[in-house]
């Protein structure tokens, strides 16, 4: 080849080479650049190439426009691949975005967390009432539904080697024997007697025991006493496996909205459990407890769950502990509600059904109100960017109006297996649940038996002493000290001092 020919190849590549590098080379390419400005005009040829089929007439000439035509040529469309990453990036960014908002918000109590606050510590409170009022009303229960059933006195229980017996009136009118119970609280009552009876000394023991029995008040079998205190209990495990899975799965406000609408359902109909005899009673009301169970052990950790994902790092700690505070609140109010109506109802002895069916039912008002404000409160924006991966209703929820951040497309995060779970919390959730277990044994233990607790400790006077009424009043009334002097404080201790002294030191 005559080395002043030119190649024609060569030169065909570079007037072209703007258009393939446009559409085939990555971004931020400086051949890119070269594709989006005009090229410098050619030198001139040393002269006219061959004539060739597949090249121009060797009289064609180029010019500049030709040149311009070929730099204003589109760009190709993106790579599939390019594109996808793209909008991954977009997207996480715009979920660190919201994230990082929602974490760096220095604002205290602002009208969004006061709503949260509301709904979720409605929840707690109402938890609390429906599951300690029941320990103030068993004794009453007892009392109206099981009047054969009777302690046989403490005096006469030394005398056959202390042990307690529980007597049921037989068909003929006899006292017969059925069941052991400790009556220790019964141990003044022949005391009472010998004052109160004429010839007391001058009975038989048979008709000195007879009478003992008639006078010490009836209560309910152990089988229906602890049934009662603890089905609810059940249904609150239950619930707490199920909502809370289900919460996962779809969302914490639906969830939260159904185990409210549950508990609305349980408290009323806690308050109409009929029957004919006291089994049927208790049975009827253990159902709707069982199903009022259900709903508190939804609330439990959806409450706890709701504000947690909507407070910010700075005051996370006080708006969590002022949620569970509510428990107390809670406590007090089943005391407070029952002592009212007792002293309503305390002048008739026999308004003692109406006066538990009405602290049972008007349980269901305070979820009422809560729900109101769940209803009004939208999904939080953690579950929207990180289970949902819509980012675009969390950035509007939060006031965020970035375009990158609004416009971005969802990206959903991968969730851990149990393996990784396990690495990541296993050994903080293992002390949490821990503590909380042991806070729990002596928490509910002295709330669901604290009429017991209370007559042992000699703080309630003795049952013979009262008619049913004035009975659930007394326990009501140590109840509310006990909240009022040591609960509701203690509570709301860590509230003020959670974020100055720390967790572990609380």
């Amino acid at each position: 080849m005559d080395p002043l020919q030119p190649d024609t190849k060569s030169l065909l590549f570079d007037l072209y080479a703007p258009i393939y590098v446009s559409s085939s080379s990555t971004k931020g390419s400086s051949l890119c650049s070269a594709a989006r400005s005009p090229p410098p005009a050619p030198p001139p040829p040393l002269h006219k190439p061959k004539p060739s089929s597949s090249l121009p007439h060797p009289d064609f000439e180029w010019t500049p426009s030709m040149f311009a035509g070929y730099a204003a040529a589109p760009p190709a469309a993106p790579q599939q691949g390019d594109q996808q990453h793209k909008e991954h990036v977009s997207s996480k960014a715009a979920a660190q975005a919201i994230l990082r908002k929602i974490d760096e918000d220095e604002t205290f109590l602002s009208w969004r967390i006061i709503k949260t606050i509301i709904a979720a510590g409605g929840g707690f409170m109402v938890d609390a009432y429906d599951l300690f009022v029941i320990g103030l009303l068993t004794k009453l229960i007892g009392r109206i539904y099981y009047p054969d059933v009777r302690y046989y006195p403490q005096s006469y229980c030394n005398q056959i080697g202390n042990i307690s017996t529980y007597y049921q009136l037989d068909p003929g009118n006899n006292w017969q024997p059925i069941e052991h119970k400790c009556g220790s609280k019964w141990s003044d009552l022949e005391g009472w007697l010998m004052t109160n009876v004429n010839n007391w000394n001058n009975m038989t023991a048979a008709d000195q025991t007879n009478l003992a029995l008639t006078h010490a008040p009836s209560d309910l079998p152990n089988r229906s006493g602890y049934a009662l205190k603890s089905v609810a209990l059940i249904g609150t495990l239950v619930g707490q496996l199920t909502f809370g899975h289900l919460a996962d799965l779809l969302g914490r406000r639906p969830v939260h909205i159904v185990t409210m609408i549950i508990m609305i359902v349980g408290a009323l109909c806690s308050g109409m459990s009929f029957g004919t005899t006291g089994d049927a009673v208790v049975g009827t009301l253990c159902m709707w407890r069982f199903l009022l169970g259900l709903g508190i052990g939804g609330i439990y950790p959806l409450s706890a769950t709701v504000m947690s994902e909507t407070a910010s790092t700075k005051w996370r700690g006080t708006y969590l502990a002022s949620v569970f505070a509510f428990q107390g609140f809670g406590f007090l109010l089943a005391g407070t509600v029952t002592i009212i109506l007792a002293a309503i109802w305390k002048p008739y002895d026999g308004a003692g059904d109406f006066l538990w069916r009405t602290a049972l039912s008007l349980a269901s008002i305070p979820p009422a109100i809560t729900l109101y404000y769940r209803i009004m409160i939208p999904e939080t924006e953690r579950y929207e960017v990180i289970v949902k991966g819509d980012t675009q209703t969390a950035a509007k929820q939060i006031g965020l109006t970035d375009p990158s951040v609004v416009q971005a497309s969802g990206l959903k995060a991968r969730g851990h297996t149990w393996g990784s779970f396990l690495r990541l919390y296993g050994l903080p959730l293992l002390g949490c649940a821990c503590s909380w277990f042991l806070l729990d044994i002596a928490f509910y233990s002295q709330g669901l038996f604290q009429a017991d607790v209370f007559t042992i400790v000699g703080w309630l006077p003795a049952s013979y002493t009262m008619n049913a009424v004035e009975e659930v009043y007394s326990i009501a009334r140590a109840q509310l000290i006990i909240s009022l002097a040591s609960i509701i404080p203690g509570y709301w201790f860590t509230v003020a001092f959670i974020e100055i002294l720390g967790r572990t030191k609380i």
